[in-house]
């Protein structure tokens, strides 16, 4: 029986939570700047190779 009763509460949480998110909109500049931080992060490591960027005493990869 309790095993029923979760499963009931959780898949209603989730069927709420679905419908709050369809209803969720997150305007442009948002999504601009979101899209900018990916960029970069996913990028960070290809321009830390460069030999002109200032890096840490010690760490020696290139």
């Amino acid at each position: 029986m309790k095993v029923w009763l979760a499963s009931f509460v959780v898949l209603f949480l989730l069927a709420e939570v679905y419908q709050w998110a369809k209803l969720f909109t997150l305007p442009l500049p948002i999504f601009i700047l979101g899209g900018a931080f990916l960029a970069i992060a996913s990028n960070y490591e290809k321009y830390t190779k460069y030999p002109n960027l200032t890096r840490p005493k010690g760490d020696d990869r290139l």
